[in-house]
């Protein structure tokens, strides 16, 4: 009530027995000045926080002794008023926040027979303070012992005010619980997953401060309700040998410990994550934890999926292992929901594009936003509104099912494709090979900005591996070395790339270029026309920039399916050459099924990139590829 009587600035309610609750919520937006609840009995009185009386914009004086308010001392009080402030004889934990000491009005306070801890606080001499009874950590003004100042760092970090586990004084290692154990007078072991025998189960997030204890040989965190990563700075104890932090609700990336570490983590995404899985002896968490980096990456029930998709009402497409449905998030945003097949339900196709996607953050690569392994395998991404490209580029409703893409279109997506490669081959710490780029794999949104998805066939390795044994892809997209020698490597994807870019500006350009007829190897005729000038585009009245644009394009797609994987130019030199010159462009060897001896693609230093004459050859068809 009391926000609801303007004029009210004087309540008075000392010495009852039997008023007893929260303080009420309606008097951190009164007009009282001068509150006095204090001395409600020893049965009775007010529990809980005082956070309420900090809102209080008028308050000058606040009389709340006497009851059994506990938590921790408001850090800041709205009112510059406050002259007094009776808090003694409660249950008050925690630091006496440094904000009390400046509070510019204040005359008066007590705080004395209560719970607080740390350093004696240190008030200015025209204030009449009092603090006698508490757990502080020295009977005069100093600062506290380093390892006592640790644990209140520690111990902020999950929400608590305070040092549960001190009890007063100024050193760890004396009368403590058996959660610490001390050698030298140096705490050595911390046992926090003992910490529900003393109803003390933690919150929050682990704090960096933990490095601070350079003596710890054991840390175990485990069965708490702990959120966010492992600090990568504990990485750094000298003599820890012991990590225990499972069954928390942990994320994110998983920092390299030394080898003498024993790390246990194995329910380190959420707890039970894979208990319910279809066939979870097959995903191999430990492998997955060690590697993956989810921070951003929320789980859902299987019964949240059938909410966000409307019991799977409305199907975006269909492959071969996954069905994928329209959805929306709690929030309203549209997403994209991924059913990975029955068929495959193993979980390996899963466990790669968790690993891989969620390495990733760059806007030519598509968010994955949440998964489900609960009954149904099911991944969660951003709704792309445009689809897929294969549905633009071979288009029903149009003649002949050709693309539907203008010239500055095909040549936006195929640099954004080039340049989602390039971050996926250079840009993230470890170096992932798609396996399985085709139009069916690139989402665009409204903007016909386009996105690398599906990374079920992705493999990761380091930066300093060349290749990798495997096999993948999909047939007419899949480079030769994977059928002839099982080897992949980030040159198999720029293989790919150029087949999708043909096949983009092929079905554009084939049925009104003048195409031959189909027994002819496609990159073929491309490349025929090409060679002898012939206007790829001579159906359509277009100027003679964007001829060059899709001649650009033309070439670097020739050299991207170069039958050697040597001769094939990298992710980022696909880009620069796109955003380049046509000028600056190499003409291609005609691309084959077969191995030949060629030089490989020559540097940019080389003699035999194109110089200003010859591009003007180039473009009449006048100069042949053996000339270069």
């Amino acid at each position: 009530m009391f926000n609801l009587l303007p004029s009210l600035d004087r309540v008075v309610l000392s010495h009852n027995n039997n008023l007893s609750g929260l303080l009420p919520l309606s008097l951190g937006n009164s007009n009282v000045t001068c509150l006095r609840l204090n001395n409600q009995g020893v049965d009775d009185g007010f529990s809980g926080s005082i956070t309420i009386i900090a809102s209080m914009r008028l308050l000058s004086q606040a009389w709340l002794n006497g009851n059994h308010l506990s938590d921790s001392i408001p850090a800041s009080f709205a009112s510059t008023k406050l002259s007094d402030l009776q808090l003694r004889s409660n249950y008050l934990t925690g630091l006496v926040p440094r904000s009390l000491f400046n509070l510019i009005s204040l005359k008066e306070i007590s705080l004395d027979y209560n719970l607080l801890e740390g350093p004696v606080p240190m008030f200015d001499k025209h204030i009449k303070a009092t603090w006698e009874s508490n757990n502080f950590c020295r009977s005069d003004v100093g600062p506290s012992d380093p390892q006592v100042t640790i644990f209140f760092v520690i111990f902020e970090s999950f929400g608590i005010s305070g040092n549960p586990l001190l009890l007063g004084g100024n050193d760890v290692c004396t009368n403590v619980t058996t959660l610490i154990k001390c050698q030298r007078g140096k705490v050595v072991s911390l046992d926090l997953a003992l910490g529900i025998q003393y109803q003390l189960v933690l919150n929050g997030t682990i704090s960096p401060a933990f490095s601070n204890l350079t003596s710890l040989v054991n840390l175990n965190l485990s069965g708490n309700n702990l959120t966010s990563p492992i600090p990568e700075i504990l990485t750094t104890l000298p003599h820890l040998k012991l990590l225990d932090v499972s069954n928390n609700n942990l994320s994110g990336p998983i920092p390299k410990f030394p080898s003498k570490v024993k790390k246990m983590y194995p329910t380190l995404i959420q707890r039970g994550m894979f208990k319910e899985t279809v066939n979870p002896n097959k995903l191999k968490v430990e492998d997955f934890n060690e590697r993956c980096n989810l921070s951003p990456i929320k789980q859902y029930s299987y019964a949240d999926v059938q909410k966000m998709t409307n019991s799977f009402k409305e199907k975006l497409g269909e492959g071969g292992f996954a069905v994928v449905y329209k959805a929306s998030l709690p929030d309203g945003r549209p997403v994209a929901v991924k059913i990975i097949n029955d068929g495959k339900a193993d979980g390996q196709d899963f466990m790669n594009e968790l690993d891989s996607i969620s390495r990733t953050a760059h806007v030519n690569i598509v968010s994955l936003l949440g998964f489900c392994c609960e009954h149904k395998i099911a991944l969660i991404y951003e709704f792309m509104t445009k689809g897929s490209l294969d549905k633009f580029i071979m288009n029903t409703g149009l003649p002949d099912g050709i693309c539907s893409l203008d010239r500055n279109t095909m040549c936006k997506i195929a640099i954004g494709i080039a340049k989602g490669l390039d971050y996926l081959h250079q840009g993230c710490a470890s170096r992932i090979v798609h396996l399985d780029i085709k139009p069916h794999n690139i989402l665009l949104d409204d903007d016909f900005c386009p996105k690398i998805a599906d990374f079920g066939l992705a493999k990761i390795c380091q930066k300093n591996v060349s290749a990798m044994s495997g096999v993948g892809g999909t047939r007419g997209y899949m480079a030769p070395e994977i059928f002839d020698k099982h080897k992949v490597s980030e040159k198999s994807d720029i293989y790919s790339y150029g087949m999708l870019i043909i096949d983009m500006i092929g079905r554009r350009y084939n049925n009104n270029a003048g195409g031959s007829d189909n027994s002819e190897y496609f990159p073929d005729w491309i490349y025929n026309d090409l060679q002898q000038g012939n206007n790829l585009v001579n159906s359509f009245e277009i100027s003679e920039e964007e001829n060059d644009i899709i001649r650009k394009i033309t070439m670097v797609c020739l050299w991207c399916i170069q039958f050697k994987a040597s001769d094939r130019p990298s992710s980022g030199k696909v880009v620069q050459m796109l955003q380049g010159s046509l000028e600056s462009i190499p003409f291609p060897r005609k691309p084959s099924l077969y191995s030949q001896e060629v030089p490989s693609f020559p540097s940019p230093s080389s003699s035999s990139f194109i110089d200003s004459k010859s591009a003007s050859l180039l473009k009449t068809g006048s100069i042949k590829s053996d000339s270069y």
